[in-house]
């Protein structure tokens, strides 16, 4: 695996602004681009929810991320998934039904032997219906995942209560990339983040940092696949700045391919 490390587009100073509605704007002042060349593993599926329930995964794994399609075969509609690779070699992935509302989240872990996938799915943010999977491995289809194409567009998740967020990315001339990050915490009355950055886009992968105002280091990786993005914050949210429980971390959803003008949005909400 190849790591390209370098720093660009410099703030002249660094700016963190909170405002009295708990809104935080932070200014990019370094990039870090990474280039992961990995190609994506085709794996396939089937299997059961509760016993009763038809399932077909069609998954793409490249690095940590996970992306394809899932098919309830009783309605024979095949529904995106998108996620990531957990810690443990887990799978937690969302689906989605053409818009940014998670319509439910699954939890999976393979057995010894990679034949089995087996965990749970629930509504997002509603773990008072929690249904059992079980998924057998068949023969991979070798099928290649569609390209990824132009970046650019708007992208979110509505996770219900946990909080929702929502970001825009334009490309720029100078083939650098201009993202808007709002996001929202949970509960009522919640926190939101605002984030304004640049940064160049490497491999589909673009990490950039930030200096908190205890000069610690913060940042964002925003892992872009087929239909959406994945985003880790790096970092705590008090370690960052961030208002209380708000952050831009998430399992992002393409919503559109419309070219957004980010530098005419607002930056403090």
């Amino acid at each position: 695996m190849l790591f390209i490390n370098f720093c660009a587009c410099q703030q002249s100073e660094n700016k963190t602004n909170s405002t009295a509605d708990n809104t935080l704007q932070i200014d990019s002042i370094s990039i870090t681009t990474i280039a992961t060349p990995v190609l994506p593993e085709d794996e396939t599926w089937e299997g059961f929810m509760n016993g009763k329930i038809g399932i077909k995964l069609h998954l793409y794994k490249h690095d940590s991320l996970l992306f394809g399609e899932l098919t309830y075969k009783r309605k024979g509609l095949p529904i995106t998934v998108i996620g990531k690779v957990m810690y443990d070699g887990g799978y937690n992935f969302n689906e989605y039904n053409k818009s940014e509302i998670i319509t439910g989240v699954y939890y999976l872990n393979k057995d010894s032997n990679n034949a089995t996938l087996t965990g749970t799915w629930n509504r997002a943010g509603d773990d008072s219906e929690i249904l059992n999977v079980v998924l057998k491995k068949q023969q991979d289809t070798d099928t290649p995942p569609s390209p990824l194409g132009k970046v650019d567009g708007q992208y979110g998740y509505n996770a219900g209560n946990p909080g929702s967020g929502s970001f825009f990315v334009e490309s720029l001339p100078d083939d650098s990339l201009y993202f808007y990050f709002k996001c929202l915490g949970p509960g009522p009355g919640a926190d939101i983040a605002v984030v304004k950055a640049k940064g160049i886009l490497e491999n589909n992968v673009m990490t950039y940092f930030f200096l908190a105002k205890d000069k610690s280091s913060c940042g964002v990786t925003i892992k872009f696949v087929p239909g959406g993005a994945v985003v880790s914050q790096i970092g705590s949210s008090g370690s960052c700045g961030f208002a209380r429980v708000s952050d831009v971390e998430g399992i992002y959803y393409k919503m559109n391919n419309t070219i957004p003008d980010v530098g005419k949005m607002e930056s403090n909400r």
